[in-house]
């Protein structure tokens, strides 16, 4: 499991995550990182947190944000609030690196087991150019982190109906919905450090 001061990479998003705070260290009250997006860091799509709400501040960079149809931009000190169960997506809308503090609450361990599974899959080179695993992939993982993140497209009840259909397929392929190798995708403690700083 991830720890504060912990520092991971996608290697092919090009995103940096240290951890702040975690679910077990805040018995359950919020999981805090902080990311840092680089400017060509893909747009991920729109999605949202069933029973989670994600406060984010811009520390530094331009970040873009939609919320209910409705797209902001927001700079430096500014904060945004996605609240439980609403879609919005967010975005690097700079030409330098965005750096937030983002905290989710309540926290969620499934949150933590995301955010290394997918970050791990990328390490192996099976996600696409975009960081988002294959389609077998998603089937066995979608219903295993949904307390903690839904895509809105297709709607929902469709992603439910291929799970169930192309799950058992999935599974015989060896498909895993926690690919989880810390290791792997933990950068040095230098990292971290330099990411303080950066913070400061």
């Amino acid at each position: 499991m991830l720890r504060s001061g912990d520092a991971i990479a996608n290697p092919v998003t090009g995103e940096r995550v240290v951890v702040r705070v975690t679910a077990r260290e805040s018995g359950g009250e919020r999981f805090e990182v902080e990311r840092f997006l680089p400017p060509d860091h893909p747009r991920q799509p729109e999605r949202l947190h069933p029973i989670q709400e994600s406060l984010i501040t811009v520390v530094k960079g331009v970040a873009g944000f939609k919320l209910g149809g409705q797209v902001r931009m927001a700079l430096p000190g500014e904060r945004l609030l996605a609240p439980a169960g609403a879609p919005h997506q967010f975005w690097n809308a700079g030409g330098d690196t965005l750096h937030v503090r983002v905290e989710q609450r309540p926290a969620l361990e499934s949150t933590e087991r995301l955010l290394v599974a997918l970050c791990s899959l990328a390490a192996v080179g099976k996600t696409d150019s975009h960081g988002i695993p294959s389609l077998l992939q998603r089937v066995v993982m979608i219903p295993a982190y949904a307390d903690t993140l839904r895509l809105t497209s297709p709607p929902w009840p469709v992603q439910v109906a291929v799970c169930r259909l192309l799950g058992p397929l999935a599974r015989a392929r060896g498909h895993d919905p926690f690919p989880e190798d810390l290791p792997s995708v933990r950068e040095p403690a230098a990292v971290a450090v330099n990411s303080d700083s950066l913070a400061s």
